[in-house]
């Protein structure tokens, strides 16, 4: 018998499907009253929806794969917003939600009068997610906006922690979801390649063009910095599936989308992205011997890119040695970089002047108030660690410094006993944490950020959660077969 349906086919959560369509239809004609512009949009998409609807009931762990594998078209592609406060519900996070509500009542429907064991990484979650609550209660008498606060939570908190243990789930369950969710996070990277045809058509390919439109791009997400992190989390999982000797099979697949990924990551003319991806190439070089070769190949045909297009050399020693003066400084300064400096140093401040957290986007208040320029907007301190601590607490960085100890220590582990005689798949996976923590360290890192000051945008934050999803799957396997 299936999950959802009986050995006669009938729904056993006929109930679930009779109110899911409830409210969709009252979310058509609340979206048509208010604008009928928006009508072609749900015509279209209501084939979509019926889609939607039956492999939530029948396949639910497909759409969860397909969501997996959209993330970064989903996020930018938000066509209709539900306006609640000074901030939408976006398509995005309507996806998610459901998907959210689908997993929990299977989760519920088979764990009923069982025991729930939870692994050490799970119970530190659980910590984590109790901390961050003082975060949401005791900024209240700060003069800021509280919309934003609970919406950068629930993506930023809720979502990856649910969206962790729905993984979580499938992986126990279906010997079959593993390979599924390796194939999703690869194909990602064409979702952020059709993002990427409509942010860089305009600009007819012309490398100054694309240099010059930087702040406007993000191939998926709000902007390059957010994307590095994508990239910096993915480049080193597509570099294993790429040298892979056991893997033939669609392998033009994955070149493909390693080149796409590589290349627009280039294209992001982002110096915290270059940085990683040198590093992360050095590391898989040493650490990975199986693909030394690629990695010569890789460097050669970078090489002869950049020569070829050499605009872009030129651009990035500008983005590295160049700059203006700025803040008073003496000689020149990037001034992208004494922001970021002086926002650290802010950040710093206020893991001590308030501990328990501004709540999420409080550092604008805390800018506004201690910054060196009040009249320059800064939302967040730039850099991963400030970031959670500032937004959340002292408490719960600390926790999510543990969380990382966890996942680090379970990959060496797995490193040296390795399943399946995978052990280049758990050194790439260090790899990727590794890029994860520099990148977040020098350049960006917030658990979710705001597009625009009102859409959510932490398709980032869910990758990793994934990451994490897949090395705590691992590590139990190892645990039973010792």
């Amino acid at each position: 018998m299936h999950l959802l349906i009986d050995e006669k086919g009938n729904f056993l959560n006929f109930n679930a499907l009779a109110v899911t369509l409830f409210f969709y239809f009252i979310a058509i004609s609340t979206t048509m009253f208010i604008s009928a512009r928006q009508l072609p949009i749900i015509i279209i998409g209501f084939p979509v929806f019926i889609i939607f609807v039956y492999l939530l009931v029948t396949q639910t762990h497909y759409l969860l794969l397909c969501y997996v594998m959209l993330i970064p078209l989903l996020q930018h592609f938000n066509f209709v917003g539900f306006g609640i406060g000074d901030f939408f519900i976006t398509i995005h996070m309507a996806f998610q939600f459901v998907l959210m509500i689908g997993v929990a009542y299977l989760y519920i429907k088979n764990h009923s009068g069982k025991a729930v064991v939870f692994s050490t990484l799970e119970k530190t979650f659980g910590i984590f997610f109790i901390l961050t609550f003082f975060s949401l209660i005791l900024p209240f008498y700060l003069p800021m906006q509280h919309t934003k606060r609970f919406l950068l939570f629930y993506t930023g908190i809720i979502e990856p922690i649910m969206f962790y243990f729905m993984l979580t789930f499938y992986l126990r369950r279906k010997h079959t979801f593993e390979p599924k969710l390796f194939w999703a996070i690869i194909l990602s990277s064409f979702a952020t390649l059709i993002v990427s045809y409509f942010e860089l058509a305009p600009t007819g390919m012309s490398i100054i063009r694309i240099y010059l439109s930087r702040v406007q791009i993000g191939f998926g997400y709000h902007n390059t910095n957010l994307f590095g992190i994508h990239f910096s989390l993915l480049f080193p999982i597509l570099f294993y599936f790429v040298v892979d000797k056991d893997f033939t099979r669609h392998r033009y697949i994955v070149i493909t989308s390693f080149i796409i990924l590589t290349a627009l990551s280039i294209l992001t003319f982002n110096r915290g992205t270059f940085v990683v991806l040198g590093l992360q190439i050095f590391l898989l070089a040493l650490m990975v011997k199986e693909g030394r070769k690629v990695v010569f190949f890789m460097l050669a045909a970078l090489v002869v890119i950049a020569l070829y297009y050499n605009e872009i050399i030129f651009f990035y020693i500008f983005r590295f040695v160049g700059g203006e003066s700025s803040g008073g400084t003496k000689g020149m300064v990037d001034a992208s970089v004494f922001y970021r400096m002086a926002a650290w140093e802010v950040g710093l401040k206020m893991l001590f002047l308030f501990p328990f957290g501004l709540g999420a986007g409080g550092f604008q208040y805390a800018w506004e108030k201690y910054g060196v320029d009040s009249t320059f907007y800064l939302g967040t301190p730039h850099q991963l660690f400030l970031s959670i601590g500032v937004d959340y607490g002292l408490p719960v960085l600390i926790t999510f410094i543990v969380i990382l100890a966890i996942v680090f220590t379970s990959l060496l582990k797995l490193i040296k006993n390795p399943l399946n005689n995978t052990s280049n798949f758990y050194k790439c996976l260090l790899i990727s944490l590794i890029g994860f923590i520099v990148y977040g360290t020098v350049t960006d890192g917030e658990l979710s950020h705001l597009s625009g000051f009102t859409l959510p945008n932490n398709g980032y934050t869910l990758m990793l959660f994934a990451l994490f999803a897949i090395t705590s799957f691992n590590r139990e396997k190892l645990h039973e077969r010792e």
